[in-house]
């Protein structure tokens, strides 16, 4: 275009509309690297685990320190979101779903503060709850209502059955005779402890296992077989974003017939909220509150313990409103423990300072997530989680 006062006419003025674009755009990515990123609220919770000491304790001597290092701890993100879980009643489509998965083929019924289903020996509880958690164990009444209306005046409620009359209900005021004086002290009886079963098989548990975790979203998740006296279980710990979780666990019961008799879980999908800055695993290791004084074991003082594996993840927390949050957490792995010690990741700047407990405590394995209760503090009330139940991410 040749320079002419024409067309300096036309192109003076598409000049100054690109120079100002140019300024806006410009304005804007200031403003998104000058550091105007909102604060997040202060963490509100009940468990906040352990707050990194500035000093060391002098009361008892010098401080015993932090346990030794038997492998390098690994770097942190700057910022990781807390998870929160849905609220307000769970679906009845996902409650039948896992109803379906364990094998249970009556339908839910709603009750006062969640769902119920009954089927055979086995009764299924679903709690409105934030994230919804649910619990499998024996129904009160295997056999179904009983009707009848033979009545003793010291035996109760009596109804006929294969084997003779069967007490069901106690007479009001029931007629004991009178107890002799006790005399003598009894004599206290060894008492055996039940040994942990052969069966199921660690195969055998997982293959009755696997369906329920396949529909909670689970099939890949980590998964162990832990006996105990009289008991099998199946403990699978979801992956959330790559994350481990601790306390936020399903448990499956299996008995010798590969029949799952016993869970608990949780049916919502937690969903990222608020970010925060996080601290290193050095730093909130070196922050727990290790005694001051070597602890003895038998005449001799026990050997510092060692962290042989630190991971972060996320744990499970309850917020002072009784809601459960998923909290970055450092998981750290010790020598010869199966356990894990557990230590908030989020830097103590935003730790709120109403914590009714107000003493700081070291956590190990999933303890405080295991008593699931009160109602989600984000979340869409009532929302369906898509198929599987609760996504694995």
């Amino acid at each position: 275009m040749s320079d002419t006062p024409l067309a300096r006419r036309f192109l003076a003025p598409a000049l100054a509309v690109v120079a100002v674009a140019a300024i806006a755009a410009g304005a804007i990515l200031l403003s998104r690297h000058s550091g105007t990123t909102t604060e997040p609220p202060p963490l509100h919770l009940l468990d906040l685990g352990t707050a990194p000491s500035s000093a060391a304790d002098s009361s008892n001597g010098p401080a015993a320190g932090p346990p030794t290092l038997t492998a390098p701890l690994p770097p942190n993100p700057a910022r990781l979101p807390v998870r929160t879980l849905p609220a307000g009643p769970a679906p009845q489509a996902t409650v039948v779903a896992l109803a379906r998965a364990l094998g249970l083929s009556s339908d839910p019924l709603r009750t006062n503060n969640g769902w119920q289903l009954v089927s055979g020996e086995r009764r299924l509880t679903v709690t409105d709850t934030a994230g919804w958690p649910w619990t499998l164990g024996p129904s009160l009444n295997p056999g179904g209502p009983i009707r009848c209306h033979v009545i003793d005046r010291q035996l109760g409620r009596l109804c006929p059955g294969p084997g003779g009359p069967r007490i069901t209900i106690p007479p009001p005021n029931p007629i004991l005779p009178a107890s002799p004086p006790v005399t003598a002290s009894p004599v206290p009886m060894p008492i055996t402890p039940l040994p942990a079963p052969n069966r199921p098989t660690d195969a055998e548990a997982l293959a009755a296992a696997r369906p329920v975790l396949s529909a909670l979203g689970l099939g890949t998740a980590p998964t162990q077989v832990q006996r105990m006296p009289g008991q099998v279980q199946v403990i699978a710990d979801p992956v959330l974003d790559g994350l481990p979780t601790t306390g936020f666990e399903t448990r499956l019961m299996v008995d010798a017939h590969r029949q799952l008799t016993g869970g608990t879980g949780w049916l919502g999908t937690p969903t990222a909220g608020q970010e925060y800055p996080l601290i290193s695993a050095a730093a909130a290791l070196a922050g727990l509150p290790w005694p001051a004084t070597g602890v003895h074991c038998g005449g001799t003082t026990c050997p510092r313990p060692e962290v042989v594996d630190a991971r972060l993840g996320l744990a499970l927390r309850w917020d002072t409103s009784g809601r459960p949050v998923l909290v970055p957490a450092w998981i750290y792995q010790m020598h010869g423990q199966s356990a894990p010690l557990v230590a908030i990741a989020v830097d103590p700047r935003y730790w709120s300072q109403d914590n009714p407990s107000n003493q700081p405590s070291a956590t190990s394995g999933g303890g405080s997530g295991s008593e699931p209760g009160g109602a989600a503090k984000t979340g869409q009330p009532g929302s369906t989680p898509s198929t599987p139940l609760m996504p694995t991410r």
